[in-house]
Formats: structure tokens, C-alpha cells, sequence
């Protein structure tokens, strides 16, 4: 493919029939850390207006022991882990 003429989704179609994936990803800075035992929840904020949690289980894990409010990071999931909350305003 030509540099200049490739679309996105030519890069993506190409990319799968390789059996290769990209995830979405998306840069942040932590907002809250809280660890519940076998759980830690983490926020962070994406855009001015896009908060974004995760869940994980504490125990299969490794977590940056510098991960605290304020901390600079780069979120990736799969695309089947997004769900939308709905919200009345």
C-alpha cells in the first residue's frame, strides 16, 4: 500500500488478516486509585469531559508502585470491554 493513500481501515483490515489487533488506546492522567482488597479501582481523565474506570483483580495484576493521583498513563482495552452508561440529565 502506498504511504500517502492508505485509510485507516485499510491499516486495520490489514493489520487482522495477519492476525494482528490494535486496541483502542487513549493517554490519561490518574484521578483516583482505591484498592478494596481483591479489586482495585482505577480512574482517569482522558479529555476534559471523558473520565475512564477500570476494575481489575488486585491479586493477577501487576500495578506501577508509583500509580497515584496525578500519574500520566497510557490506557488500552479491547473494543468489547466498553460499555456506555447511560445518564439523565
Amino acid at each position: 500500500m502506498p504511504v500517502g493513500t492508505t485509510e485507516y481501515a485499510d491499516v486495520l483490515d490489514l493489520l487482522r488478516s495477519k492476525g494482528l489487533r490494535m486496541t483502542p488506546q487513549r493517554r490519561a492522567i490518574v484521578s483516583e486509585v482505591i484498592y478494596a482488597g481483591p479489586t482495585t479501582r482505577i480512574a482517569a481523565i482522558a479529555e476534559p469531559d471523558v473520565t475512564l474506570t477500570a476494575t481489575i483483580l488486585t491479586a493477577s495484576t501487576w500495578l506501577p508502585p508509583d500509580l497515584h493521583h496525578g500519574t500520566p498513563i497510557t490506557l488500552a482495552w479491547p473494543e468489547k470491554a466498553v460499555h456506555q452508561l447511560k445518564f439523565e440529565e
